[in-house]
């Protein structure tokens, strides 16, 4: 059975003289959350921009073994800019998406409406931030979807809402859907992803399930010494503090970097995170 929904090769994106995106591989598989997890202005919201085909792009993507014009009514969106005709109410918001989106469940949509308390006859533009932004992932999740794309989807929400959200996107892959969702929030990608993927001025910087972060790496601290040069080979990345360097080395690499003055410890993501970004910052910088 095919696993990848979606199969992205050399993803590049060039706003004139400015690469936004460079040559990102990723793929999506079914029955996962993908998450592409990075700081505002990594290059998130552009790449998705790509997958749907809203702006030009350089590399090759394939969505469901076909090109995203042919497959668009699989595909569930949910963009940063949450948009709504603000005149409307929600009943009348329902039967318009009833009307445009093939297999959208009404149904399902008036469950949600109620889960996530809406008021079905006022207009939307009486909505506060967090209330539209519920509305329009009702609108989302209600739609017959292989592929669900979500753009910093719980901005706005209040905890207990965004809990119920990301408990609602859990439940589709479940059900066999497949996600890809972009975040810039740790604990969020901690609870919802299958597979990480960090992203950083427009570059995968790292792409693995996110189990593998433990299983495979660690971080070791290495004292500073005066008048000691320090040249880490074998390392995942490295981050020079005032009195130390936090090293993230594979384990089965980590005996090198072993001594009385280590300290070793286990990773978690927002470690993980900080180190590899802060990291590559130091390099940059030099």
């Amino acid at each position: 059975m095919e696993r990848n929904v979606m199969k992205i090769k050399q993803l590049s994106k060039y706003y004139k003289n400015f690469r936004a995106i460079k040559n990102i591989d990723l793929s999506v598989n079914k029955g996962e959350v993908t998450v592409l997890l990075g700081r505002n202005g990594a290059g998130k919201t552009t790449t998705l921009k790509s997958i749907l085909g809203f702006v030009n792009y350089s590399g090759e993507i394939v969505i469901l073994n076909s090109n995203i014009n042919d497959v668009r009514d699989k595909i569930s969106y949910i963009p940063e800019d949450k948009s709504l005709y603000e005149n409307l109410n929600v009943k009348n918001m329902l039967k318009l998406y009833e009307s445009i989106f093939k297999g959208f469940n009404a149904d399902k949509a008036i469950n949600l409406v109620e889960r996530f308390n809406l008021p079905m006859n006022k207009k939307i533009k009486s909505f506060s931030n967090g209330m539209k932004t519920s509305l329009y992932i009702v609108f989302s999740l209600s739609q017959n979807a292989d592929l669900f794309i979500f753009d910093e989807p719980t901005s706005s929400l209040d905890p207990i809402v965004r809990e119920n959200v990301l408990e609602l996107i859990r439940q589709l892959v479940i059900d066999g859907k497949s996600v890809l969702y972009t975040t810039h929030i740790i604990p969020e990608a901690e609870i919802i992803a299958d597979k990480i993927c960090i992203i950083e001025e427009g570059e995968l910087l790292f792409c693995d399930y996110l189990d593998s972060i433990k299983e495979n790496y660690v971080l070791i601290t290495i004292p500073k010494k005066k008048n000691k040069n320090y040249a880490f080979n074998d390392v995942f990345c490295s981050l020079e503090l005032s009195n130390a360097f936090n090293l993230i080395v594979e384990k089965k690499e980590s005996s090198k970097f072993m001594s009385a003055e280590t300290v070793t410890e286990s990773l978690d993501l927002n470690t993980f995170f900080q180190t590899l970004i802060r990291g590559r910052k130091n390099d940059t910088n030099k």
